[in-house]
């Protein structure tokens, strides 16, 4: 399975919704399209949310077992 940067997809994820909200302002898309891409954006929002943070969680996790109880302690005194 491919490794994602959850930083970049939402890094891009960002951009294109800026890109799409100047061009919506300048009048350049039909309110039809625009109807559509916003709820497409918010799907993608909500699925990147669902597996871009599980998958966080989820290193973050195995991070904590690699470095055991004493990066638990060390975290603790911070």
């Amino acid at each position: 399975m491919a490794n994602i940067n959850p930083s970049s997809v939402r890094d891009e994820l960002d951009r294109l919704k800026h890109e799409f909200n100047r061009l919506s302002k300048e009048d350049a898309i039909p309110s039809e399209t625009k109807l559509l891409m916003q709820s497409m954006f918010t799907l993608l929002e909500l699925i990147f949310a669902i597996f871009l943070e599980k998958k966080d969680t989820q290193n973050e996790q195995e991070f904590q077992q690699v470095l055991g109880p004493e990066a638990q302690r060390n975290e603790k005194l911070l």
